[in-house]
């Protein structure tokens, strides 16, 4: 209730309890006396120290069952009239009349009790003598002092043969006796009043009115209440009516009054529980929203905030009390020192919250954080906004962060990812340049030198070595593309591990002699099976030979092995060479990664390890390095699972027949390649011819068509694609063996090739070992 609210309240009690003769009492809902006015006190004789605070019921022990009966109805919240009944107060018999009405108030509801004292005389008729009746003289002398209005009408004309002075001032100026009623009062016999008088004359029935309004000189407002009765008669006179009225406007005024308080409290109470239920859905909107806020702004996986403007929270969504550890509770009211921020971050803050209420405007920012009760630590982007009051001015800041670790580090793993890779493109350059020096050179030497020369012979194995050397740094390179990609596909057997390793030692045994360096081979004395792509491994165990030849010094040893330990097969290449430094054995098998002391001076482009990790991953096997450091030689271990042997004869040989007496065609644009590799395939025993075009390819085959077609895609006039499709279209029965030769070797260039026409498919310069299979395959085919 508002302090407004309570004044008017009181007010209307005192104007209420200030009403002159009518007593009143208000009683608690507990029933103790809470006020009574002097005309109250007065009515029970009480003093007033007595009746406050005092037992309603327990003031009147001798009626107190209509006093309960009284009290609990009020209670039910119906109003109750009191009938009249004798006081007796300081030994003086009085009546009094009133009502009990409840009041609503806090804890309940009480009672407004009211009493008004009524005059013995007005209660009932002078009671008569047996056997005598009243002389007219006496009966005038007590109609004359009365104070209630008294007059009697006779006949059906009803005049007026008795009026004593109570009731002729009811209106002064109009002489009543021996007038007929209609004449004194003309409106009232109008209204139908001389109808019901003429009915009590005739019946004898008595005619009571309750209350009725009828003003008279200085009272506007006077209210009445009365009696008409049949008087005895003697045979053949008249019949005659007495009528008594009483003037009730004191207790009519008390009424009202009461009915004017009691309707203005009820529309007081009316209003204020208008007021609460108004406040109350008003607090249940703000609750609702504030739920709504939480839920939308708890669902995030930033951080959404409010500061005051001194830098106080006064919201923190669930992801950010997470962080904090703690509840909202614990937080609101705290600025980001009392929270356990560091100064430095706590007085940025406050310089950011002062800048955006001085400009209004949202400032961004990054920075560190590590919770000082969690440990949790990030980096995190944030934004502070104003939020604008009415007053034009920034009443609360809104903030947001959002945790950006993860993107810092992508961005630190791109720019190293990107220094890497510009490393990789010098290192590729240059290892691409260093074998055209010595090519060059072998080329004019072969130019001068005799035929059959010592000097020919050595040029021939520089450009084989060569050759090979670029050729295998295209495969690393195409290799790790495919790995990289998902698309690169294994040819799984079950094999001896043991014949495969041997084989690449074999193969790598020349090299070694070269460069006057031990390679030793130590097998384990049974078989040792494992499910892998053969040529695969053997690239992975030539990729460490290579490693190790690169990095050990003549007079070194390298020493291969193939033993079981547990239930693994383990393939280890250990040499005796510079060794690798602690720190980079852990990042030694990614892509371009190289030792900063093996960086210049050795070769290589960092990508035979990285694949050998790869391959060895997608064989269900591992690898791994060793090296007690600088200058103490390194081991590599690539450890495949073992498997049962396979059943006897399951082991299919991989070793193709010789193909001879083939009819070949080549069609490529490049001249030096397509004669190169017609004159390798005629000293194999193959017929060769080639075309320089695509449509003179497709004319060749129309005219006598080849065994093999080894087609480039890259074509000037047309694309390899469309010749194939044009041969079979044109020749569809034609057994023509198509070979795609191709620049572009991903995994996608191979499958367009296949859906072309072309039955394989193979880079260049084309892998003769590769070429040698095919064509075997196709020599049984048309053997």
């Amino acid at each position: 209730m508002t302090v407004r609210q309570e004044l008017a309240a009181s007010a209307l009690t005192d104007l209420l309890f200030e009403e002159p003769g009518v007593g009143r009492c208000l009683v608690a809902p507990d029933g103790s006396v809470l006020r009574a006015n002097a005309e109250w006190i007065r009515s029970t004789g009480f003093p007033v120290d007595e009746v406050l605070g005092a037992d309603v019921i327990e003031l009147f022990p001798e009626t107190r069952d209509l006093a309960l009966a009284l009290h609990a109805r009020a209670r039910a919240g119906h109003r109750v009239d009191v009938p009249r009944h004798a006081q007796r107060v300081q030994g003086r018999e009085t009546w009094w009349e009133g009502s009990i009405a409840p009041v609503p108030m806090e804890g309940g509801t009480g009672l407004l009790i009211t009493a008004r004292e009524v005059r013995r005389e007005s209660l009932s008729p002078p009671k008569e003598s047996p056997g005598a009746g009243p002389s007219r003289e006496l009966l005038a002398s007590v109609v004359a002092h009365a104070q209630t209005c008294i007059a009697v009408v006779t006949g059906r004309d009803l005049r007026f043969t008795l009026v004593n002075p109570a009731y002729q001032a009811i209106a002064p100026g109009t002489p009543m006796l021996g007038r007929t009623y209609a004449e004194v009062f003309p409106e009232a016999a109008a209204s139908g009043s001389r109808t019901r008088l003429l009915h009590v004359l005739e019946t004898g029935e008595p005619w009571e009115v309750e209350r009725w309004r009828a003003p008279v000189p200085g009272k506007p407002d006077a209210a009445w209440r009365g009696r008409v009765v049949q008087l005895p008669t003697v045979p053949f006179d008249p019949p005659s009516a007495l009528a008594v009225i009483e003037d009730i406007t004191d207790q009519t005024r008390a009424e009202e009054a009461l009915d004017r308080t009691e309707a203005a409290l009820d529309a007081y109470f009316s209003e204020q529980r208008r007021t609460e239920e108004e406040l109350r859905r008003a607090v249940e909107r703000y609750e609702r929203q504030v739920r709504l806020f939480d839920g939308v702004a708890s669902t995030t996986p930033d951080f959404v905030y409010l500061f005051d403007r001194q830098g106080r929270f006064l919201y923190a969504n669930r992801r950010l009390l997470e962080v904090w550890g703690m509840k909202l509770s614990d937080a609101v009211g705290k600025t980001c020192r009392e929270l356990g921020y560091e100064q430095w971050h706590h007085d940025m803050h406050m310089r950011e919250i002062a800048q955006v209420i001085e400009t209004k405007a949202p400032i961004k920012g990054e920075v560190p954080f590590k919770a000082p009760r969690t440990g949790h630590f990030g980096v995190y982007e944030y934004i502070f906004t104003p939020v604008i009051g009415p007053d034009g001015e920034v009443e609360i800041i809104a903030g947001t962060t959002r945790d950006v670790t993860e993107r810092k580090h992508a961005e630190d793993a791109l720019r190293e990812a990107d220094r890497r890779k510009s490393e990789f493109i010098a290192v590729l350059s240059h290892e691409l340049r260093n074998p055209l020096a010595p090519i060059r050179n072998s080329i004019r030497v072969i130019e001068r030198a005799p035929a059959g020369s010592d000097a020919a012979g050595r040029a021939l194995g520089v450009l084989r070595r060569q050759a090979d050397h670029l050729a295998r740094l295209v495969d690393d390179l195409l290799d790790l593309t495919r790995i990289t990609h998902g698309k690169i596909e294994l040819q799984v057997d079950r094999v001896d591990a043991r014949d495969v390793v041997r084989r690449a030692w074999e193969d790598a045994r020349s090299l070694f002699d070269e460069r006057d360096v031990d390679l030793l081979l130590s097998q384990a004395g049974e078989p040792l099976w494992v499910d892998v792509d053969a040529a695969r491994l053997s690239q992975m165990v030539g990729n460490l030979l290579s490693n190790a030849l690169k990095f050990t010094p003549p007079g070194g040893r390298v020493r291969v092995g193939v033993d079981r330990r547990g239930g693994a097969c383990e393939v280890s290449v250990s040499d005796t060479g510079l060794g690798i430094d602690a720190a980079d054995l852990e990042r030694i098998f990614d892509p371009f990664v190289q030792s900063e002391r093996t960086r210049h001076g050795h070769g290589g482009v960092g990508l035979g390890l990285a694949l050998v990790r790869d391959l060895a991953d997608r064989m269900g096997g591992e690898v791994r390095a060793e090296s007690d450091g600088p200058g103490r030689g390194a081991e590599f271990v690539i450890s495949l699972p073992l498997e049962a042997a396979p059943p006897d004869g399951a082991v299919a040989s991989r070793a193709d027949p010789e193909a001879m007496g083939l009819s070949v065609l080549i069609v490529e644009d490049n001249q030096d390649a397509a004669t190169t590799l017609a004159d390798l395939l005629a000293l194999g025993g193959h017929r060769v011819s080639t075309a320089g075009t695509g449509r003179a390819g497709i004319e060749a085959v129309a005219a006598r068509a080849p065994d093999v077609l080894i087609c480039d895609v890259g074509l000037p006039d047309m694309s390899g694609h469309d010749v194939i499709r044009a041969v079979r279209s044109s020749a569809p029965q034609t057994p023509v063996f198509a070979v795609a030769l191709t620049g572009y070797a991903q995994p996608a260039d191979r499958e367009a090739a296949l859906a072309a026409g072309f039955d394989a498919h193979l880079p260049k310069p084309p892998p003769l070992e590769e070429l040698d299979v095919l064509l075997g395959e196709v020599a049984r085919r048309k053997g």
